[in-house]
């Protein structure tokens, strides 16, 4: 499953889609933009196809060295002479969650650093969500690149394993889904998680229930 669409909050604010996605073989990921930034919709898709571009992009342990090197790209691409320029250009565009999921032999490995979402599915079929929640300022990787009051060590991300022993479903999603996870929609979404036809498609499910969603809705399962 893969869904990306625009929150009914931002549609009615006039605020661009801000979430952004890519899954390709083992790897599936997510970036999702920071409310307050002007532009963290440009952030996440340069990230995504940068990322995107890199030959050891599947390979687990090369992860946090990608991602360092990815951003490392998108900054040299522009060649700001003043360092306050940089700094304004990150601040505007860069402030965004990261999440990734690996399929691996003989588990699920997900990495991330920001807030969303980790869905599973177990061997009994039971949908659990788990919740990545940092408060109003989520930790950004961009803020290793600048100086924050709130942040003054460095970044780094968190990791979860999911064994497959246990579980045969791992997928991410970003923090719009909260109006499923609450089930504050008309409809049950746990049926669509655990892959099991259905007369509606999930997609169809978030648009009928568009105005529940205020952030926008990203799922990778």
């Amino acid at each position: 499953m893969l869904i990306c669409r625009q929150g009914n909050g931002h549609y009615l604010e006039g605020i661009n889609n801000q979430d952004f996605c890519y899954a390709e073989g083992n790897l599936k990921l997510i970036t999702d933009g920071c409310s307050e930034a002007k532009y963290s919709e440009v952030g996440t898709r340069l990230f995504c196809q940068f990322f995107s571009a890199l030959e050891n992009r599947f390979d687990i342990n090369k992860f946090e060295e990608n991602v360092e090197i990815t951003f490392s790209k998108i900054y040299k691409m522009l060649e700001f002479e003043k360092a306050e320029k940089l700094k304004e250009f990150i601040m505007n565009n860069m402030l965004f969650t990261v999440l990734a999921c690996f399929e691996l032999e003989d588990k699920f490995v997900v990495k991330f650093i920001g807030d969303g979402y980790i869905v599973t599915v177990n061997n009994q079929d039971m949908v659990s969500y788990i919740r990545l929640f940092y408060g109003k300022t989520p930790p950004y990787y961009a803020y290793n690149s600048v100086h924050t009051d709130t942040y003054d060590r460095k970044l780094e991300f968190k990791t979860f394993e999911f064994d497959k022993k246990h579980f045969k479903k791992v997928g991410i999603a970003t923090d719009g889904i909260m109006p499923i996870v609450e089930k504050k929609i008309d409809e049950n979404f746990d049926p669509f998680i655990q892959g099991i036809n259905s007369q509606y498609s999930p997609e169809g499910v978030i648009k009928s229930n568009q105005s529940s969603f205020f952030d926008d809705i990203t799922i990778l399962i």
